[in-house]
């Protein structure tokens, strides 16, 4: 069984390189550039492999096929990529949620959400109050931060409650609180950049 396993793992490897390197030797199809052929092996390389295998040993070959196009140097793709602001700040607050998880808050909170006589025996009131929670905690800090954190109080609950992983409500609720957080809670305050580009969309 684990050889099988292996060579499903093996096959998926192969064709994920196949598209990274081999899908932009390709005849150029309309307007895109021999270039942007390449771009685009390597983006539909990377979703395979993100859909098929996991995220960090594509992410990395990733990496290096972007800076084998000849695109970027490897100095310039690690200041724009690394260096960028938003990657820094994904970076802290990961830290920043491990670090509450190791000191036991994460359970704490996911303790005293599922303990709530209110939303004992009802689910989707549990639901509601959740994202909800999500999209105030965007409306005054940030989507990103929020985002993170919600994601492992509900991992702690799901863990509790007895989910497993890819359960259809699991999956729907870590999509919810995307969706409260950095799409409707980001936007509620006019001067944040969600704010402003719907407004400018509107306009």
């Amino acid at each position: 069984m684990e050889s099988g396993k292996q060579r499903i793992f093996y096959g998926h490897i192969v064709i994920t390189l196949l598209l990274m390197f081999g899908f932009g030797q390709l005849p150029a199809v309309g307007t895109i550039t021999p270039l942007g052929m390449k771009l685009l092996g390597i983006f539909l390389g990377l979703i395979y492999a993100w859909s098929a295998t996991s995220l960090l040993w594509p992410s990395l070959l990733g990496i290096v096929a972007v800076i084998s196009t000849g695109m970027y140097s490897a100095k310039e793709f690690f200041k724009l990529s690394f260096g960028n602001d938003t990657v820094v700040l994904l970076i802290f607050m990961m830290v920043f949620a491990a670090m509450i998880d190791e000191l036991g808050l994460i359970r704490f909170i996911a303790a005293w959400f599922t303990s709530r006589k209110f939303v004992a025996g009802k689910p989707w009131l549990f639901t509601f109050i959740f994202l909800v929670g999500a999209f105030i905690g965007a409306v005054f800090v940030n989507g990103f931060p929020v985002v993170l954190i919600f994601w492992s109080i509900f991992y702690k609950i799901a863990e509790q409650v007895g989910f497993k992983p890819y359960d259809k409500y699991c999956t729907l609720m870590l999509v919810g609180v995307v969706f409260a957080a950095m799409t409707v809670g980001a936007s509620v305050m006019p001067y944040r950049l969600a704010g402003l580009l719907m407004i400018s969309t509107v306009q």
